[in-house]
């Protein structure tokens, strides 16, 4: 009888537990290309923040598939963790995402955007001053 009950309070607590998570709420940072022209845009990744939470034989296909979601990969320098993507004109590029009220860029050193003048936001500081919240938990930086 007591493994009966005890498998019931483990099925209860998943449950809760289950319903809890699915609860959280997530926000977005995108990139928004408002310009004529394709852009691009360089993101050195934290190679130290991606191994506390992937293996390290994770990290490179985890870099391509968040390039080829809303990019087009141009390059993966797969030692240094940085990422080329081209963004085209009227397009995005969804940047981060993180379970919270606000993305945190945890993953991310630095990005450099190439249009006309090059952006360069080289600290995590800078990256979070220039997406600015939209919408509720949207926040995006818009290249005109």
């Amino acid at each position: 009888m007591i493994k009966i009950a005890t498998k019931t309070n483990l099925i209860i607590l998943s449950i809760l537990c289950l319903l809890i998570y699915s609860c959280d709420i997530f926000s977005f940072a995108i990139l928004i290309n408002k310009t004529n022209e394709d852009i691009k845009v360089k993101i050195q990744y934290d190679k130290e923040s991606f191994e506390k939470v992937l293996k390290q034989n994770e990290i490179v296909p985890h870099l391509k598939y968040l390039a080829k979601k809303s990019g087009t990969l141009i390059s993966l320098d797969t030692v240094n963790l940085v990422s080329e993507i081209k963004i085209e004109a009227n397009d995005s590029l969804n940047i981060d995402s993180n379970r919270g009220n606000k993305p945190n860029f945890k993953f991310i050193k630095n990005i450099t955007i190439f249009t006309h003048d090059t952006i360069k936001l080289n600290s995590r500081e800078k990256i979070i001053d220039s997406f600015k919240a939209i919408e509720n938990r949207i926040f995006v930086m818009e290249i005109k």
